[in-house]
């Protein structure tokens, strides 16, 4: 049997580099912020193209669940800046990298 431990990763910076890269995607205007307007004209735009791929997903959940986001992670209300949004897609890219490394992390709850 296993044995879990505790370890905090410093993010490397090819981590990064990535979640700079999608933040610039969503920062339409340059000014170095994430907007609720720009975050849900991105969403919008993807599910556009998915209906016209023949999806049938209801926007109005996507919209939801970005607004939560916008509640949990805009500290100041004034849309999320850098490192608000590492903080909110940090994890995720982290363990798609460590994956492609090969490294298999299981970061459920212990209890």
């Amino acid at each position: 049997m296993t044995k879990p431990i505790n370890v905090k990763i410093e993010m490397p910076t090819v981590v990064k580099q990535r979640i700079k890269a999608a933040f610039d995607k969503l920062d339409k205007n340059g000014d170095h912020m994430v907007t609720r307007d720009e975050m849900n004209s991105v969403i919008t735009a993807k599910w556009k193209k998915d209906v016209a791929n023949g999806s049938t997903a209801p926007l109005e959940p996507l919209l939801e669940a970005s607004d939560k986001q916008f509640e949990e992670f805009d500290t100041n209300g004034n849309g999320f800046d850098l490192t608000e949004y590492e903080a909110m897609v940090g994890e995720e890219y982290m363990l798609k990298y460590l994956n492609e490394l090969g490294l298999k992390v299981d970061i459920s709850p212990r209890g």
